[in-house]
């Protein structure tokens, strides 16, 4: 609960806390809708320990999916050059899926 004496502050607030939206599927601004509760948080508190870890390994597998798929007729992930994946997906495009 957030409490304010500044109305346009209450307003802001309530627009953060459902995706932005002035009405349904309307951003005025980005937002969140965060269904996070305690127990989850505990959880993850834990596994974000292993996580570079596990985004380490998954690069490590898209590399060799990367190799033994090269010269199939998909279209393979890529990224731009400033910026990592960590392929919590990997997803492959064909022309007549």
């Amino acid at each position: 609960m957030v409490v304010a004496y500044d109305p346009e502050l209450a307003e802001h607030v309530r627009l953060l806390r459902e995706y932005g939206w002035s009405q349904r599927y309307v951003s005025e601004l980005p937002g969140s809708n965060s269904r996070l509760d305690e127990l989850q948080a505990a959880i993850l508190r834990v596994k974000l320990r292993y996580l570079d870890e596990q985004n380490q390994k998954r690069q490590a597998i898209a590399m060799i999916d990367d190799q033994m798929l090269s010269s199939t007729a998909l279209t393979l992930p890529t990224c731009a050059s400033n910026v990592t994946h960590v392929y919590h997906q990997y997803s492959a495009l064909h022309a007549s899926r």
